[in-house]
């Protein structure tokens, strides 16, 4: 069983043709990666797998759905290239407000916040933090 299926897709932004004619399955158990140049449309396809970018033409399958549909969003993760948090607010902040974005409860940011032991650091502005400590936001 195929967990990702992608026929004949092609995005074109603008005049430009930025996918053409890509075909991927990514079976059900693998551990699959995506390499390629700067600029060869790797982040438009994560983007269009995640409903995220419209495609021109094709189809993609995740989970048995189509990629646009909004409910994989409760079962599709994917992690961004940069942090993306607000480096000018502390690590409360930056919980806070996702976790409104999320729907996540009070207890789940404060659980979040020991997990990842960062209690200690919790009013520290995101900028401050250390490298390590920064790659819990990615």
């Amino acid at each position: 069983m195929s967990v990702i299926e992608i026929k004949n897709v092609s995005v074109r932004i603008g005049d430009n043709a930025v996918l053409d004619n890509v075909q991927v399955d990514v079976a059900k158990g693998r551990i699959t990666g995506l390499l390629g140049p700067s600029g060869a449309g790797k982040t438009t396809l994560y983007k269009a797998i995640l409903g995220l970018r419209k495609i021109t033409s094709g189809d993609i399958v995740v989970l048995g759905k189509d990629s646009s549909d909004k409910s994989l969003h409760e079962n599709v993760g994917y992690m961004t290239q940069s942090p993306s948090v607000y480096y000018d607010l502390t690590v409360n902040e930056n919980l806070k407000y996702f976790s409104q974005v999320s729907g996540a409860s009070k207890g789940q940011v404060a659980e979040l916040v020991d997990v990842v032991d960062l209690s200690h650091r919790q009013n520290t502005l995101i900028k401050n933090l250390s490298g390590g400590e920064k790659l819990v936001f990615r």
